[in-house]
């Protein structure tokens, strides 16, 4: 089947061209008029048709692709194939050219907005992708099988498997230098996120271990060094550095304790590298370290 193709194509072009010139087939069956298709027909158009006819019977192309015309625009939209996605990060960010395979249009069981879930392919590899609500209300009308599409996805490997989440997308086939700005500027947008979420995510392990930090501080102060302002300049410091550790202040007059003064757990910090080395600098503190 897959070789008669061609053949089968080229000898109904034939007999459209024959019908337009007035011969008939003594020998044909009657059937319903066939819709004329001049030499002036427009070659991309009889190219995309033809594809598609091979995707509805075969259930695949066998000439070629729909975004083979598109090649020279895709390499210039900067598209990433789907064969390279997998082997992004977690939260990247890629365009890509595709055409829409299948769609599901669902709605929300929270709140009764319609979503649609793509089936999209780019001649090297298939991915199924979500359009969620608000997208969806702007650009539905797009959303049809063998549409071909401008689009950005976003990586998502948070639980151990790959998942993409469409961003922006538009009609391929209309792509022009103001669509082109547009994609750009939402690019550009979507990175400085993706970058302002990476720098959030390396600070999250050192606030963890700032949290299970154990203990008490003890401070042993100079009771004929330390004044009233270098009392506001200690709290101003444990605000700094909020934590669940209590803080000890012990004051000391020739190595004798004159009193003592206890910042509980509400009120305690977190002490990390920073914190120790102000407090070490300060003249009025003789001794610093953490104990149960």
């Amino acid at each position: 089947m897959i070789m008669s193709l061609e053949e089968m194509y080229q000898s109904a072009m034939q007999k459209q061209k024959e019908i337009s010139k007035g011969f008939i087939d003594l020998f044909g069956e009657a059937a319903d008029p066939i819709p004329v298709v001049t030499e002036q027909a427009d070659t991309l158009i009889s190219k995309q048709h033809m594809l598609r006819r091979e995707k509805e019977l075969l259930g695949f192309y066998v000439t070629g692709h729909p975004l083979d015309e598109f090649r020279v625009l895709i390499q210039r939209l900067s598209c990433v194939p789907f064969a390279e996605v997998s082997g992004l990060d977690h939260d990247a960010v890629l365009r890509t050219a595709c055409i829409v395979d299948e769609i599901q249009v669902k709605t929300s069981g929270k709140t009764q907005k319609k979503f649609a879930i793509l089936k999209i392919s780019d001649g090297t590899d298939r991915l199924e992708v979500p359009v969620w609500s608000e997208l969806f209300e702007e650009k539905g009308h797009l959303l049809i099988e063998n549409q071909l599409l401008y689009a950005i996805l976003q990586v998502d490997k948070r639980e151990g498997e790959l998942k993409l989440q469409c961003r922006w997308f538009d009609d391929l086939t209309k792509a022009d230098e103001q669509m082109m700005k547009l994609c750009e500027t939402t690019f550009d947008q979507l990175k400085v996120q993706q970058k302002n979420m990476a720098r959030r995510d390396k600070k999250a392990p050192a606030k963890q271990e700032k949290k299970e930090m154990k203990g008490k501080v003890f401070l042993k102060l100079s009771a004929d060094q330390v004044r009233h302002s270098h009392v506001l300049h200690l709290k101003k410091l444990f605000r700094s550095y909020p934590g669940s550790m209590p803080v000890i202040l012990e004051f000391l007059v020739s190595n004798n304790t004159l009193a003592h003064l206890v910042v509980d757990a509400r009120w305690g910090v977190t002490l990390d590298k920073d914190l120790e080395q102000e407090l070490r600098k300060l003249p009025f503190v003789l001794h610093l370290n953490v104990g149960p």
